[in-house]
């Protein structure tokens, strides 16, 4: 057939021919590349209806897209062959590779672990290979294994043993269930796994026979020599897996891929660990090997170096950590934002731990997604002494989740470890991953938060996508239109799993912050009812109290209820939930306020909003110079980042300060053109030259007020008008210049016509000449503001 042209594909060369028939190197005439193609022998199409069955099953394989797979890219028939068109991969088979003698452990565990995730894989699509053998697994010249014949073997597994022993060479890889002719699933390819990794570390396979009934008497009824026997490197371990994939029964095997490739990522971490480990290690195989007396003499003298190692080390003292992005290595790219959801529940789980000073928060670490900083780096950067990351991967509804501590100053790997489970169970494998990680830093656990970390309840995982996809829009979200957007995934999540708390969690404060953007009218009784519809389902949810803290003072002006439900949230997760920084300033208590942002910025250097926020708080304070000092931090560590709004914070200082000059120039150096600009990604639909004129005007007015110019502030009254939304202001500039009376009379009126602005009063320093007015002390109580506490902040006065 070589040089034939077989509809657009020309024959090149013969690679090989087995059972199942001759595979081809061939040239794709259409799409210009080099493809395999594998001409089905005649016995396996015998019949129509197997036919039909092959193409069916081959069609089914085609499906499967992994980096461990050879990927199918058509099932054809043509000129009166059928054939498969597969991708060509230049190297060697495994069986090739295996035949020049027992292969390096670290290389056997790789490719078993390559192999074993594109199993897991197809078994995710319900596709049992049924057939795998190092002749069906090729290995790159990158040392990537891939799997081949997908879709062949159920086919191949119509026709029955020979008795002259042809397909023995297939037979020693098949499991008991298969051999005797029963039903088969995911465990027989479990069962082959095993076989071929035997072979991989030993140079020879577990069951023999010279003829096919002997084979198969051996297959069912013996039990293979112990890996050790003929290789006393391979890790106790290691054996462990090869005999529990050998099993007889399918129920007493690895019940899934998932989990074999698991515990074989697991020791081939453990190499990478220290020396006490590896002591256990050989105390275990001397214990195996060793008959009773001797190896409890064994067993002491290696558990007390065990001992020594681990208990007389001075050990390290870790009490921040930080979480970084873990890398999405599910064949589907597109399950990034899983990736990143597991990071935010791991950090968010780790947040909770009373005895961990400092835990990274979501916003520092996702910088970090693509970095080529060391480890010290980072940490450095990030003031923290450990550093978790690892790897997810989801295929289908299964997930595997691969964790590394890694001790920052050193850059020492401390620990390592696989999990995996069902993704119904994916809040018991979080909690898992934190309690392994505390475990590891020596940090404990409160009766509490163990509990919590040991949470069991199934999740619905189409839900909990939906849920992960909108926590990753509100992580990024700039704008209230993206909040919509996040809303959608949240009633997703809820539609699906009518019971799921911490979506309507999460639906409560979108809807919050929301409300705070547009106005409370059409969002404060839905975000109310999604905040206790979460705690009807879950009372000890901190999440659903924090967005009910939002709810009470964003929309219903209700300050009581709201520190009455921070403080529970706080209560439930200390460090995790609780009372908002800006409402500390809001609601008038000004240290706590400076506390809250002074802590942010411990928690995240790196925060370019950090000492605007907290400059923000000093203004709200009255504490003008240490504002000017932030703001100029801010600009000195961050240039460029939001140097306008800065300048415009800047103004407001120098004017209450008195230093008009400075403010003036300032707002001359800012002075905007009118009605030009993009509209500005907050989704209340003002365009940027209409906001930046308004606030422009508002500084000008605020300078004149802050310097007694009665004349120019009532020109800026004039300019407003009747505007609901500049009653506060036009309050404040009236309170500065002695206007009292008029001051207190449009106090009244935003509250009656905006009351969503009058949370602002605490904030408003011009309006303190006000203080000595009993007139503004009863409006104050009527409407329920609280009162500030004075402490290092005093009122401020004009000049």
């Amino acid at each position: 057939m070589i040089g034939e042209i077989i509809s657009h594909y020309q024959i090149l060369e013969r690679l090989g021919e087995g059972g199942m028939g001759v595979v081809y190197k061939a040239f794709d005439t259409k799409l210009k590349r080099t493809v395999a193609l594998k001409f089905l022998a005649p016995h396996l199409l015998a019949d129509e209806q197997q036919r039909k069955r092959f193409i069916h099953e081959a069609q089914a394989a085609a499906g499967l897209t992994h980096p461990h797979i050879c990927t199918i890219y058509e099932v054809h028939e043509a000129d009166g062959h059928t054939f498969m068109v597969m991708e060509y991969i230049e190297g060697e088979s495994l069986k090739q590779r295996i035949e020049s003698g027992p292969m390096e452990i670290a290389e056997a565990l790789e490719i078993a672990i390559q192999v074993g995730s594109g199993l897991w894989k197809a078994h995710g699509q319900g596709i049992v290979h049924r057939d795998v053998k190092p002749g069906n697994v090729l290995l790159t010249g990158e040392g990537d294994a891939k799997i081949v014949d997908f879709g062949l073997a159920k086919v191949a597994a119509q026709t029955r043993l020979t008795k002259t022993g042809a397909t023995v060479g297939t037979a020693m890889y098949m499991s008991p269930e298969q051999a005797t002719g029963d039903e088969v699933d995911q465990r027989t390819d479990i069962w082959s796994l095993g076989v071929m990794l035997y072979e991989m570390l030993t140079g020879k396979v577990p069951f023999k026979g010279d003829v096919e009934l002997a084979l198969v008497y051996s297959i069912v009824n013996q039990d293979p020599d112990p890996v050790t026997s003929s290789r006393k490197d391979v890790p106790v371990a290691l054996e462990e897996i090869v005999e529990k994939a050998l099993q007889k029964k399918p129920e007493s095997r690895f019940q899934s891929t998932a989990e074999m490739v698991s515990a074989l990522e697991t020791v081939r971490e453990e190499a990478q660990l220290g020396v006490a480990r590896r002591r256990y290690a050989a105390f275990k195989r001397f214990k195996r090997r060793r008959n009773l007396v001797a190896g409890a003499l064994a067993a002491i003298a290696l558990a007390a170096a065990v001992m020594v190692v681990t208990f007389y080390q001075s050990p390290r003292v870790i009490d921040s950590i930080a979480v970084l992005p873990f890398e999405n290595l599910s064949s589907d790219k597109s399950q990034e934002y899983f990736a990143e959801g597991i990071t935010g529940e791991l950090i968010t789980n780790l947040t909770r731990i009373r005895g961990l000073e400092k835990v990274s928060p979501r916003s520092a670490v996702m910088r970090y997604r693509i970095t080529d900083k060391s480890p010290r780096e980072i940490a450095n950067e990030l003031a923290v002494k450990a550093l978790v990351g690892g790897t997810v991967q989801r295929e289908g509804d299964h997930v595997q989740i691969t964790a590394e501590l890694t001790y920052a100053p050193t850059e020492e790997l401390l620990w390592s470890k696989s999990f995996h489970g069902e993704l119904k169970n994916i809040l018991a494998l979080q909690g898992e991953i934190a309690r392994e990680v505390v475990r590891e830093i020596h940090v404990s656990l409160a009766p509490d938060e163990e509990t919590r970390l040991r949470e069991t309840a199934e999740v619905d995982p189409r839900a909990y996508d939906d849920f992960l996809r909108g926590q990753k829009i509100v992580s990024e979200a700039k704008a209230a239109r993206r909040f919509d957007v996040a809303v959608e995934r949240y009633q997703d999540a809820i539609e699906k799993a009518p019971g799921f708390a911490r979506a309507y969690a999460a639906l409560a404060d979108a809807y919050a912050w929301l409300g705070a953007w547009r106005g409370p009218e059409d969002y404060r009784d839905i975000a109310r009812a999604s905040a206790l519809k979460a705690l009807q389902h879950d009372s000890t949810l901190a999440e659903a109290y924090q967005a009910l803290g939002h709810i009470e003072w964003q929309l219903n002006l209700d300050w009581k209820a709201a520190e009455q439900a921070y403080a529970k949230a706080a209560e439930l997760s200390p460090r995790g939930h609780g009372v908002d920084g800006q409402y500390l300033i809001l609601a008038g208590r000004f240290d706590d306020g400076i506390a809250f942002y002074e802590r942010r910025m411990e928690l995240d250097p790196l925060d370019p909003e950090g000492p605007g926020d907290l400059g923000w708080a000093y203004i709200c304070s009255r504490r003008f110079d240490d504002a000017i000092a932030s703001y100029q931090k801010s600009l000195k560590l961050f240039p460029g980042f939001n140097e306008s709004d800065i300048d415009f914070a800047l103004v407001q200082c120098f004017g209450f300060k008195g230093l008009f000059d400075r403010a003036f120039a300032l707002i001359e150096k800012r002075k905007p053109k009118t009605g030009t600009g993009p509209a500005p990604d907050d989704g209340v639909g003002d365009s940027e030259g209409d906001w930046r004129v308004g606030q422009y005007r508002y500084l000008l007015a605020h300078t004149y007020a802050c310097a007694g110019n009665r004349n120019e502030v009532q020109k800026y009254i004039d300019e407003v008008g009747d505007d609901p939304s500049e009653l506060l202001s036009i309050a404040e500039m009236c309170a500065a210049v002695g206007e009292n009376d008029e001051a207190l009379e449009k106090l009244q009126q935003a509250w009656e016509k905006s009351p969503e602005h009058i949370m602002w009063l605490n904030t408003a320093a011009l309006l303190d000449p006000l203080n000595a007015d009993p007139r503004y002390a009863d409006f104050r109580r009527r409407i329920g503001v609280p009162a500030i506490h004075w402490s290092t902040a005093r009122a401020w006065s004009p000049r």
